[in-house]
């Protein structure tokens, strides 16, 4: 069967790479001894996924892993002997038995929490007229770079469509938190710290970008309805 597995993500565990947190729960199911299904073939891997690669440096609430196995005991026991085996910052809350359609599948938003430094007092007006100018623009432009016929190139690209809603959830004393729902699909999205230069841009609420810290509170299916554990 398919199980699927909800967990955190925070501190300084926001540094490990998507790539290095596949390796990392490899190295638990096999260190904690949990049973798991391998594919077929000359060279057999884990079944296992994890969906919607968080950006490297940002913290999450409600990250997802699916992955096989023939285990038929208690689901809650399995997670705690997986927690068990997980370093300080990842921990596994909710445990479920998955459906046939693979979470990248029905995952097509995110909404993140962006936590500036009010560097210049900005009031909370004056905030939320910039966001609206924000939301009432019909093109923004970023460059990314890729590589084109093997050649590292600058594209350009139009993300406005990647951004669905932004608003001012806090202000209170030197701290800004506002919350962004943006695209973030296995077909294509908006990194959230490209997301950070966007709002930089148009609202200057800090004087150094790298400060913001970032939170994934929750992912959506393509209609908005929240993925969250009810």
């Amino acid at each position: 069967m398919k199980i699927r597995v909800t967990y955190k993500k925070r501190g300084m565990i926001k540094y490990i790479s998507h790539l290095d947190t596949m390796r990392l729960f490899h190295r638990t199911f096999r260190r904690m001894e949990i049973p798991i299904l391998f594919s077929q073939g000359f060279n057999p891997h884990m079944l296992m996924s994890l969906a919607n690669p968080l950006a490297l440096g940002v913290e999450s609430d409600i990250e997802f892993m699916d992955f096989e196995t023939d285990y038929n005991g208690d689901l809650n026991t399995l997670m705690g002997t997986f927690n068990k085996g997980l370093p300080n910052g990842i921990e596994a809350y909710q445990i479920e038995e998955a459906g046939d359609i693979s979470v990248n599948e029905i995952v097509k938003w995110s909404v993140y929490e962006f936590d500036f430094l009010n560097d210049y007092g900005l009031g909370k007006e004056e905030i939320e007229d910039k966001v609206s100018d924000i939301l009432r623009t019909e093109e923004i432009i970023i460059e990314k770079r890729a590589k084109k016929k093997g050649k590292k190139t600058l594209v350009k690209r139009n993300v406005r469509d990647f951004i669905k809603d932004i608003e001012v959830s806090n202000l209170s004393g030197d701290s800004v938190i506002l919350q962004a729902i943006l695209r973030s699909s296995s077909t294509g999205g908006l990194n959230p710290i490209e997301f950070t230069k966007i709002l930089q841009s148009f609202i200057e609420i800090s004087k150094d970008v790298d400060t913001v810290n970032i939170l994934r509170i929750d992912q959506h299916d393509e209609e908005g309805s929240s993925l969250k554990a009810t």
